[in-house]
């Protein structure tokens, strides 16, 4: 392949979307919304179709397909660029970068889903089919990061961002989500459990590939926006010019951002809001979450209230 694959994983509520966001918009870059692409087992099944319909990925490549949908539909603010070109974000930028032909082929593929022998061939021909857009293709899935190792095995040289959180944020977060989408909150020991495996499993793989993860702590991604992200951009070999990275990012930062692709769904950096934990839950909630997750807090540098308290 010409192009790099580059995947940003995490643990839910850490910042990919936004991330990922300020890649789609960079000219090295293609953002390939979410294909949930390792999360559906080994094998496609004869319904594989009608199984990722509403995936965010196939969706957009169907109804750009039927008819039903084109750049318009997905009316994301454009700014202009340093040399006059439009910018455009997630969804958006995507459906700007394919032509017809890759989308047809795209299409073709989805209905040719249940003859692949596996997911990750499935991947395969996507990436191939959009192979040279962009020296760099980038994917974000929730769940992915269960999968690094099999990503790994399938595409060697693919590259990883990781995006670490402190845990009681992350749950925090969840809350605030779920209350916004009228769900029912998670169980904390659930809740505290998942962060755990999401976070150490990162870890474990970095530990292991060095060379091909970047992790960076949400926290720091929100406090230094532009040279976080210009991190990213050398890691991933692509232009990392501060006056490029301050462009796109503050193209990707606004107040309570909706991506009208994904109706009801909160994106972007609320910068009003970068949930202290403390003023959603509760002292009894953060001692309790604490006493599950204290070694891998303060393995990433968290204060411990619990610990501070003593």
């Amino acid at each position: 392949m010409q192009s790099r694959l580059a995947f940003i994983v995490g643990a839910e509520s850490s910042g990919k979307q936004w991330l990922w966001r300020c890649l789609s918009t960079h000219a090295e870059a293609l953002g390939l919304p979410e294909t949930h692409a390792f999360l559906f087992g080994t094998r496609p099944e004869p319904s594989a179709a009608s199984q990722v319909r509403d995936i965010d990925f196939w969706r957009i490549v169907r109804q750009m397909n039927e008819g039903t949908s084109h750049v318009d539909d997905c009316p994301i603010e454009v700014s202009s660029g340093a040399h006059g070109e439009a910018l455009h974000s997630g969804a958006e930028a995507f459906l700007c970068a394919v032509d017809e032909e890759r989308m047809r082929r795209l299409d073709a593929l989805m209905h040719r889903l249940p003859t692949f022998a596996t997911w990750d061939e499935v991947f395969g021909e996507v990436a191939e089919t959009l192979d040279g857009l962009r020296p760099t293709l980038v994917e974000k899935s929730p769940g992915h990061v269960y999968y690094m190792q099999r990503i790994h095995s399938r595409f060697p040289a693919a590259r990883f961002i990781g995006i670490v959180r402190d845990g009681r944020s992350v749950y925090a977060a969840s809350i605030k989500k779920r209350k916004l989408w009228n769900l029912e909150p998670l169980d904390l020991k659930a809740a505290a459990m998942r962060w755990l495996r999401s976070t150490s499993t990162l870890l474990r793989f970095e530990a292991q590939f060095p060379s091909q993860v970047l992790v960076i702590r949400h926290e720091d991604l929100m406090q230094q926006r532009a040279e976080k992200v210009a991190e990213v951009c050398r890691f991933l070999e692509i232009d990392s010019s501060l006056p490029l990275i301050e462009k796109l990012v503050d193209f990707n930062t606004f107040q309570s951002a909706a991506d009208p692709c994904r109706p009801g769904e909160p994106q972007g950096i609320d910068l009003d809001d970068t949930i202290r934990f403390e003023n959603v839950i509760q002292e009894p909630e953060i001692a309790a979450f604490e006493s599950l997750t204290a070694p891998m807090l303060e393995r990433l540098s968290y204060p411990v209230h619990r610990l501070q308290q003593r």
